[in-house]
Formats: C-alpha cells, sequence, structure tokens
C-alpha cells in the first residue's frame, strides 16, 4: 500500500520522476518563517529543560547518601509541552518574526556572519570535547555529507576524498593518542 505513495511524496517535494535531492533545494521549498519558529521552539526547550532540571520539583534523593538524581524525562516532557504551546501561540496569533528580526537589526549579512561564527564555536567546542582526532573526524563526516546530499560543493569527487582523507587522519589519530595514552601512564 505504502509503494503507491512514493511517486506522490517525491512530487511534492519536487526531487521525483528523475530529479536528485538536493539539500539547497529541499531548504529553498520551506518558508523561512518555520525555520524560525523551529529554532525558537529549540531554543525555548533547551532553555526551560536547563531550569526545570535544577528545579526542586523534578529532584529526588535516592542514593546510599542521599544524594539528589533529577528526573530528566519529566523535565523534557513539560519542556517540550511548555515549548510547543508558545511557539503554536505565536504562529496562530500571526508575529511575524522575519520582520521582528529586522526591525532589531539583523540583516541578511549579519546572519551570515552569526551563522560563521556558529560553525567556528562548534569546532572549537568539538575540540575541546573530543580533542582533535574527533574534530578530524566530525569535519570529514560533514564534508561527506555535504558532497553527497547537497549541491554546495561545485566539485563533489574532491569533497568526498578529502572529507574521506580527513576522517582517516582523525582514525589514525585517534589510534595514535590511544596507543601513547597506554604506554606513557603504564609506567607513571
Amino acid at each position: 500500500m505504502t509503494l503507491f505513495f512514493i511517486n506522490f511524496v517525491s512530487a511534492q517535494f519536487g526531487f521525483g520522476y528523475g530529479g536528485r535531492f538536493s539539500l539547497a533545494d529541499f531548504f529553498d521549498s520551506i518558508d523561512p518563517s518555520t525555520i524560525v519558529y523551529g529554532l525558537i521552539f529549540f531554543i525555548l526547550f533547551t532553555v526551560i529543560f536547563l531550569v526545570l532540571s535544577k528545579a526542586k520539583l523534578f529532584k529526588s534523593k535516592k542514593g546510599p547518601w542521599g544524594a539528589e538524581e533529577t528526573n530528566s524525562v519529566a523535565a523534557a516532557v513539560v519542556s517540550f509541552a511548555v515549548s510547543a504551546l508558545a511557539v503554536y501561540y505565536m504562529y496562530r496569533n500571526g508575529y511575524n518574526l522575519q520582520s521582528f528580526l529586522y526591525e532589531i537589526g539583523f540583516s541578511g549579512d549579519i546572519i551570515a556572519l552569526l551563522l560563521s561564527l556558529l560553525v567556528v564555536l562548534v569546532a572549537i567546542v568539538i575540540v575541546i570535547k573530543f580533542k582533535l582526532p574527533g574534530f578530524f573526524i566530525a569535519s570529514g563526516l560533514l564534508l561527506i555529507l555535504i558532497a553527497i546530499f547537497t549541491d554546495l560543493i561545485y566539485e563533489k569527487g574532491l569533497a568526498f576524498l578529502i572529507g574521506l582523507a580527513l576522517v582517516v587522519i582523525g582514525i589514525f589519530f585517534w589510534k595514535a593518542t590511544r596507543k601513547w595514552w597506554g604506554q606513557h601512564m603504564r609506567t607513571v
């Protein structure tokens, strides 16, 4: 039964009947206000979850010494519900979030700059959390995925090979780091 809907779904998004999927075309088909509402939902969800996970309402004393544990599932459900209600309220009342962002000074140029800064910050966090091998692996996988699924890169084959090389370098560094760590920590 579901086989009958394959062409219908592919035609709806514009990449059926011999066309190929492109992430750029997919994002072009999404209304910008939908993206803004989605991002607001995730921001609200994260902030509300962090606040609720610190609240005493979602903590219980468990363990042999009475250590407090957070009920993360309950905090996540409440955060999801409150975030969804807030975004739904804004959508139903017709808040024009795009014009709001432009009125407070966010233009297309500034958004591109902020996106670039966000990419740099994410790279720094990856290097801090997963060290340099994790950064090579993550950036290589991202480059491979961009080369396969989008039209952002003209030379897809070269980008795929560079991404593959970054993944191999990351795995090599990871194994070398583990080997060095194992040898030097035994002598201490």
